[in-house]
């Protein structure tokens, strides 16, 4: 059974840890020590500043903390994405216009058949 001064609670990220720790020494021959390490998770709705500790006459161990009522849980929601891409390179910056550019000249050109042509109104030079 241990003593008041053998045991140490703490409560830390929502958990009640209680240590403890006795030794005893009987002569030189004969040493005896124990030890224990138990962690308990605080239920929700209780709030670590409240965990209360109390060993009684019969050296029982008791650790309380009142459980108070939950906020209702928020509605659910849609959340939306937002779309980071990395930024085009120069090079293929340069390639799409390209495309573009050629693109263009295609829809603005025109195709004349040489039955169409008039030969005597182009300029020939020597």
């Amino acid at each position: 059974k241990f003593k008041p001064d053998e045991l140490k609670i703490k409560v830390k990220n929502r958990h009640i840890i209680v240590e403890g720790k006795h030794k005893e020494n009987e002569n030189e021959k004969k040493f005896m020590a124990n030890h224990f390490v138990q962690r308990f998770v605080l239920p929700p709705g209780t709030k670590q500043e409240e965990v209360k500790a109390v060993l009684n006459e019969k050296r029982v161990l008791s650790i309380t903390a009142p459980k108070h009522e939950l906020p209702p849980p928020l509605p659910e929601r849609e959340v939306p994405i937002e779309v980071i891409m990395p930024e085009e390179s120069v090079v293929e910056k340069l390639e799409e216009d390209l495309k573009d550019t050629a693109a263009s000249l295609i829809q603005t050109s025109s195709v004349t058949p040489l039955e169409q042509i008039d030969m005597e109104a182009t300029t020939h030079v020597g």
